[in-house]
């Protein structure tokens, strides 16, 4: 039974976790002026962040990420920052994935979990998956400066791709793990 909360706990702080951008997300599918939607989830992210940290749960730094873009997109309309809020306004969806882009850099040189929140023995292949990732983050940059203004094509689409390869990457590093903990035969 413990496994079984164990696995109902990963589930509900991950989808803490997410709560931010799918805040800012959906909030644009119901019309809401993109000052509120950058308010909504930098407020989503100032709430479940500290309370994440709180239950000790381990950031994936990708998420942490948005919700640094989420707060920087936010800052400029609750105080007077007009360089940030011009950069921000001429940057649009590329700021995202410099974000992304920053910060995965600095856990992939200083964190020994790279880009992936569990900690993995083989540091060599959290290290070149970590690269990996960090490659389409710099692809998904260059896709968002291309197509900038478009949210799907510049923001959504690329940043799913960068998602679903971090995650997929994380169950390889936990499979092999796995395998490497089996008694051999």
């Amino acid at each position: 039974m413990l496994a079984d909360e164990g696995r109902v706990r990963h589930l509900l702080l991950g989808i803490l976790e997410w709560l931010p951008l799918v805040v800012f997300a959906y909030s644009g599918r119901m019309e809401v002026a993109l000052a509120e939607r950058f308010f909504l989830g930098a407020a989503a992210a100032l709430v479940t962040m500290p309370l994440l940290l709180l239950l000790r749960w381990r950031l994936n730094p990708l998420l942490l990420a948005v919700n640094i873009w989420l707060w920087l997109e936010a800052l400029p309309f609750l105080i007077s920052l007009p360089p940030l809020a011009e950069a921000l306004a001429a940057l649009r969806e590329t700021a995202f994935f410099i974000a992304m882009l920053v910060v995965g850099a600095g856990y992939t040189a200083l964190s020994p979990r790279g880009l992936f929140a569990a900690h993995h023995s083989d540091s060599g292949q959290v290290r070149r998956y970590s690269l990996l990732v960090l490659a389409l983050v710099g692809l998904g940059l260059a896709v968002s400066i291309m197509f900038r203004g478009d949210e799907m094509l510049a923001a959504v689409l690329p940043a799913m791709a960068v998602f679903l390869t971090q995650m997929v990457l994380s169950a390889r590093l936990r499979h092999h793990a796995a395998k490497a903990r089996e008694p051999a035969a």
